[in-house]
């Protein structure tokens, strides 16, 4: 798990799925993270109250193989997260509509760093590979999640491949059922545990369609059944937005994908590019007057 992603984030993500014990050792090293970097493996356990053994066991779960090559990853967070506690703040009472503003922004400016911490190369060519494969891509979204599937329907379709776009449970279970081998499924659900989404997906996987999903980290259901798992990373804050943040998150993962790929076929990408933001042009409403003066005999 490890691929030099920065030791808190990963932590911090995946905490629920910890033992009391070493919940207690993940919430001292928030709270002392610079201290942290300084302690030997013997006074952090007797700061936590807890024992050597299970920090190494702690640090294993996440990838690393001890405390020391943890620490290295710790420091790596600390140099590179500008103003951690500032981009952290939660909207509260009495703060400012800017104040407001600038946390709603500094929050997906956090889940867009968090995220890329957790992105390994070796996920991004998995997930090329799939693309590159599947004669027929379909995006599965619903609710907040069909806005990030909708979004990424219309960009892949410069791809030149079949691409097909399902926002609710009928069609996506519509889809699944005729679904096979040569059926790329993305689905995006925050939470990865959407009833709907799920059996829609298990159809799918029963039909040998390959499933690339895109959920927030940890090991829920969706992450059973798909092939390709990238994870994102967001702080639960009031006013959900680990929900609202994590959707940047998705977006940005999803247009990582289609540029990795679209450079695999690069000139002709950015024709269609090209043709398609023509057509679009002679929509605008001063090229619809000057058609119409046209036709008028250029009154």
């Amino acid at each position: 798990m490890k691929d030099n992603k920065p030791g808190l984030v990963v932590l911090r993500e995946i905490k629920k799925e910890l033992t009391p014990k070493e919940v207690k050792i993940v919430e001292f090293i928030e709270q002392n993270q610079e201290n942290v970097m300084r302690y030997s493996i013997t006074e952090l356990a007797i700061k936590c109250n807890s024992s050597e053994s299970s920090i190494v066991r702690l640090c294993k779960k996440i990838g690393y193989k001890g405390f020391q090559e943890f620490k290295i990853a710790l420091a790596q967070n600390t140099s590179e997260n500008y103003s951690s506690k500032y981009l952290q703040q939660d909207v509260e009472p009495g703060d400012s509509k800017k104040d407001i503003a600038i946390k709603v922004f500094n929050a997906s400016a956090q889940a867009l760093m968090d995220t890329v911490t957790i992105l390994t190369e070796e996920k991004i060519e998995n997930g090329m590979k799939l693309i590159a494969e599947a004669e027929k891509i379909s995006f599965f979204g619903v609710g907040g999640a069909g806005v990030v599937a909708t979004d990424a329907y219309h960009r892949f379709c410069k791809l030149k491949k079949p691409c097909q776009l399902f926002t609710d449970y009928y069609s996506q279970v519509n889809k699944s059922l005729v679904a096979d081998e040569h059926d790329l499924i993305i689905a995006i659900s925050h939470s990865g545990k959407t009833r709907d989404i799920l059996v829609s997906l298990q159809n799918a996987k029963n039909n040998n369609a390959k499933i690339i999903a895109i959920t927030q980290f940890g090991n829920s259901p969706i992450t059973q059944l798909a092939d390709v798992v990238f994870f994102t990373s967001s702080k639960e804050t009031a006013f959900r937005h680990d929900a609202m943040a994590s959707r940047i998150a998705e977006m940005a993962i999803l247009d990582s994908l289609f540029t990795c790929s679209a450079f695999d076929d690069y000139q002709e990408v950015v024709e269609r590019y090209e043709r398609s933001w023509e057509m679009f042009q002679s929509t605008k409403s001063d090229n619809i007057k000057n058609i119409k003066k046209c036709e008028k005999g250029g009154e």
